[in-house]
């Protein structure tokens, strides 16, 4: 009898086509199954599509929406998915987000890798938060 084997499925949203195809591009050649959108919006059509989705890799600002709503929608959805933001912003001491949830661009393949794993990793099924970083001299993605 042959077993399938489910690898684990991550979502990447990133508005800028470069970063996003880099993402997407490591990960997959790492084993994982990947899916990307351009934008919120694509996010949301894409999950309603498959809502098998293990782990999201969201920019925090993208036109038209931004992560940190995007990860409220989708664990709407799925209250159990895991969520890595990734931005170009530095967050400042204090904030809301783990350091274990956010990666700050540009990052190294290495420190994208890891961090998937910990994210994927079993005992964090419900210990990452979708609470956005306060972070100094970010644009207000709401206005």
């Amino acid at each position: 009898m042959v077993s399938e084997v489910l690898l684990p499925r991550v979502m990447v949203v990133d508005d800028e086509p470069m970063v996003r195809q880099f993402v997407s591009s490591v990960l997959t050649t790492s084993g994982y199954s990947v899916s990307d959108a351009d934008s919120p919006d694509r996010a949301l059509s894409l999950m309603d599509a498959n809502p098998d989705i293990d782990l999201l890799v969201t920019d925090v600002v993208m036109p038209g929406g931004n992560g940190w709503d995007l990860a409220n929608k989708m664990r709407s959805r799925k209250p159990d998915l895991r969520v890595l933001f990734i931005s170009g912003y530095e967050p400042p001491n204090g904030k809301t987000v783990p350091k274990s949830s956010f990666l700050q661009k540009p990052f190294r393949i290495a420190e994208l890798l890891d961090r998937v794993r910990q994210m994927l990793a079993p005992e964090r099924a419900t210990s990452c938060s979708s609470a956005p970083p306060v972070v100094a001299g970010m644009p207000n993605p709401r206005k």
